[in-house]
């Protein structure tokens, strides 16, 4: 059961991974369609026919959801509310507020463009950076083990005393919790939310 729950949460990672790979191109996209003249439901149609899934599939079903008399509003809520990424939500607003207000899109799209591409670029930057500090974590983690094993290898009867012993014991109980509480510091660190 927690092999299954691992893999989904593996399969989710790299579906958020590829989502936030494809926002960029999709506002791009977006608008060189709508610039050509083409309307919002045109473009999206247009739009979900020049990318890969998983977002071809979004914007099928968005496509599709219009042509059966669903709102555009609707859609395109529902669409976000299914995805949970704050780039493509935030994408989906600016559709919404362009189509209720009349306000001109590829304008508006312009600036999230820039400012998506910033964010993915930070987030990037972040990953690499914190890479650094979990691989570290792990390092740290194991260190300690290895170097008991180490002694155990060539002084057997010195390690010996941390099992059979009460100081022995209290002193690698203290020490587990120590490098127990140094990786989830480290970890703590490393999980940086943008």
């Amino acid at each position: 059961e927690d092999g299954d729950i691992k893999e989904t949460d593996l399969i989710y990672h790299k579906y958020k991974k590829e989502i936030d790979k494809q926002i960029l191109e999709i506002i791009r996209l977006f608008r060189n369609a709508v610039a050509s003249g083409e309307n919002i439901v045109q473009s999206i149609e247009s739009v979900s026919q020049q990318i890969k899934d998983p977002l071809s599939f979004e914007f099928k079903e968005i496509s599709n959801k219009v042509n059966l008399g669903v709102s555009l509003d609707e859609a395109l809520k529902d669409s976000a509310a299914k995805i949970q990424n704050e780039q493509y939500s935030f994408f989906m607003d600016s559709i919404i507020l362009s189509y209720s207000t009349g306000i001109k899109i590829s304008d508006i799209l312009s600036k999230i463009e820039d400012a998506v591409a910033q964010k993915l670029s930070l987030a990037n930057k972040v990953d690499v950076l914190t890479s650094q500090v979990r691989f570290s974590g792990m390092i740290i983690s194991v260190i300690p083990f290895f170097i008991v094993f180490l002694i155990y290898l060539f002084e057997p009867e010195i390690v010996s005393v941390l099992f059979s012993s009460m100081l022995g014991n209290m002193i690698l109980f203290v020490c587990v919790i120590m490098i127990i509480s140094g990786s989830f510091i480290m970890k703590k660190i490393a999980d940086i939310k943008l």
